[in-house]
């Protein structure tokens, strides 16, 4: 957010005044806001059920195993568990 009141400081004491430099700062901002909003609706929500992440992980293999060869059957997904003493999947 400091990078956005610098800007905004900049433009309004007149450093800014090319037209060329305030839309290029102005689309920077705005690609970066999309970006970390992105970023914080998908890292910081609510996580998935584990039938929901199953699901999503399933269809998922599903479209690989059609576009590369993934070999039949498809790997089963359901069968992985998480071990929360050593931080791994077995």
């Amino acid at each position: 957010m400091t990078l956005a009141l610098l800007y905004f400081r900049a433009l309004a004491v007149g450093v800014l005044e090319k037209p060329r430099l305030v839309v290029a700062g102005g689309l920077a901002l705005s690609v970066a806001a999309v970006l970390f909003a992105e970023y914080w609706l998908r890292c910081h929500g609510k996580p998935l059920a584990r039938a929901e992440a199953l699901e999503r992980a399933q269809a998922r293999l599903q479209g690989l195993s059609r576009r590369w060869a993934l070999g039949q059957p498809l790997p089963s997904l359901a069968q992985e568990q998480y071990d929360s003493t050593n931080g791994s999947w077995a």
